[in-house]
């Protein structure tokens, strides 16, 4: 596919429609006129554009619908160019709701959102899948991506809790052998025993869930005991609907990292990863 006719012809038509004459229409295109002249004579040639009319070059009715054209494709392109692009952010479902929306009216989001239509998503594919698709641009993920493709910075530490209710950890008694002997709720691709290195077979799973939300609320509700990122359950620690075991425990949990994703391959992102780096390293949630 090509054009019938180049678009630089189409502007010189339109600059000596302005101008007048091929001398002024070098003015506005910052060419030398014998440059803007041969090409002329080549259009002239070629087309029925532009002629020759009592020794000064004139634009045919077609050569002016050219030159209008070439005018409005200017300003179309202009206004492309300076249109908001959209800039997908992605994350788990209960860092999005904890973590990011609190602090979208804020930097950076703020600064983004002037130049950006900015989409936050929870991709049900997950959220490398997601980059790897191009329907995704950035992630807040947990440790390394399996795939080369995408790359990834390191931030901060992802800091995880054993909560239960202030009724439960009584049981508990700050005993560790007394927490076993109560009911675990698990996320489904958590690996508890891998966590809390302990053997799989002391901890008794009442219930598995594949959202953070569940299983807060089922640990609320007094149902049992479960391991969470800090960030899922600040609100709970802090109104005391929850409470944090960890330290009473003396247990050692097995943290991961949090940090920033993008296909290596999408340039566009890379002024954003800076300031979401910045942003997130200073977040008092996580």
């Amino acid at each position: 596919m090509q054009y019938q006719i180049d678009p630089q012809d189409c502007l010189i038509l339109y600059a000596i429609h302005e101008a007048g004459s091929i001398k002024s229409a070098g003015h506005i295109l910052k060419k030398d006129p014998s440059v803007i002249l041969k090409r002329v004579q080549k259009i002239s040639r070629e087309t029925a554009l532009i002629e020759k009319m009592n020794g000064s070059w004139t634009l045919t009715e077609k050569g002016k619908k050219m030159a209008l054209w070439a005018k409005e494709m200017q300003l179309s392109q202009k206004a492309v160019l300076e249109s908001p692009t959209t800039l997908r952010l992605g994350g788990t479902m209960f860092f999005i709701e904890r973590v990011i929306a609190p602090y979208l009216a804020s930097s950076p989001f703020k600064e983004m959102a002037q130049k950006n239509h900015l989409e936050i998503l929870c991709p049900s594919e997950g959220l490398e899948a997601s980059l790897l698709r191009g329907t995704l641009d950035l992630a807040f993920a947990c440790g390394r991506p399996n795939d080369p493709q995408i790359g990834f910075k390191k931030v901060c530490d992802e800091r995880w809790s054993i909560v239960c209710t202030p009724k439960l950890a009584k049981k508990a008694d700050e005993r560790l052998d007394q927490l076993l002997d109560l009911p675990f709720l698990r996320h489904k691709s958590l690996v508890p025993e891998e966590m809390l290195k302990i053997d799989r077979h002391k901890i008794k799973t009442l219930l598995v869930f594949d959202t953070v939300a569940g299983l807060r609320s089922s640990a609320i509700n007094g149902l049992g005991w479960t391991l969470l990122p800090r960030a899922a359950v600040a609100d709970e620690l802090q109104k005391g609907q929850l409470v944090d075991l960890s330290s009473s425990l003396q247990i050692s949990l097995k943290n991961d990292f949090l940090g920033i994703w993008w296909l290596k391959e999408n340039k566009s992102v890379k002024e954003h990863i800076a300031p979401l780096m910045n942003w997130l390293s200073d977040s008092d949630l996580i």
